[in-house]
């Protein structure tokens, strides 16, 4: 494990992002710290609005990792927010999963959109054997993508200016209900949002996530 002390974190997630990373680069263990707040909301009446309203006051930076960000109802709600914060200046910056998202056929139009405005958008290929280096639009090069065959990312993160962050199980599509799974809901299921006093050990997290995907990850054996 890699530890990083809180007044590392912003040089640390900058240092993953200029070259190529092994798995153990992302092995990453932080200083404990405290929420100042934490909150469990369940259905997408209840916690969407809120998502909105914390993209809506980013300042700094908003870092998405979402397995299904697709277009309609609520879709295009979080699109037009994320546009109009890029086109303002923020970082905006999205991994998503190309199996969940389709960022690359059926929903092209959306991510083109993202793109245009300065978004930062990385895409998991984890059923490509080859599939091209750095952001989505970027032309970069193909790549072989054998140690990510298989890692579908299914995980929904969304962290705003470093201090505000959502962790859960709802994609970002048509269903203001925010799934298409089976009712009951369950607790893993129901986005739990927390803030805290420093910048939270999600961005460099989501840094290493991003860097996988733009750069590349070369194995253990390859490390410089």
């Amino acid at each position: 494990m890699i530890r990083v002390a809180n007044d590392e974190l912003k040089r640390h997630a900058e240092r993953l992002l200029s070259g190529r990373v092994s798995r153990a680069d992302l092995a990453l263990a932080f200083d404990e710290s405290t929420a100042s707040s934490a909150e469990v909301l369940v259905e997408g009446a209840n916690f969407y609005p809120r998502m909105l309203e914390d993209i809506a006051a980013a300042s700094s930076s908003i870092h998405i990792n979402q397995f299904g960000f697709r277009p309609g109802a609520v879709g295009d709600r979080f699109a037009e927010a994320l546009l109009a914060k890029a086109k303002d200046g923020v970082p905006v910056r999205l991994v998503v999963d190309r199996q969940g998202s389709d960022p690359e056929r059926g929903t092209k139009q959306l991510y083109d959109e993202l793109c245009a405005a300065g978004a930062d958008v990385c895409v998991v290929r984890a059923t490509k054997p080859r599939s091209a280096s750095g952001p989505l639009g970027g032309g970069g090069a193909l790549h072989w993508n054998l140690a990510g065959l298989g890692h579908i990312d299914h995980r929904k993160v969304v962290v705003v200016d470093g201090r505000i962050g959502w962790v859960g199980g709802a994609g970002i599509g048509g269903s203001l209900r925010g799934r298409a799974l089976p009712r009951p809901v369950r607790p893993r299921h129901r986005p739990r949002r927390f803030a805290v006093p420093a910048r939270v050990r999600c961005e460099p997290a989501l840094a290493g996530r991003r860097a996988r995907r733009d750069r590349g990850v070369v194995p253990r054996r390859g490390r410089r």
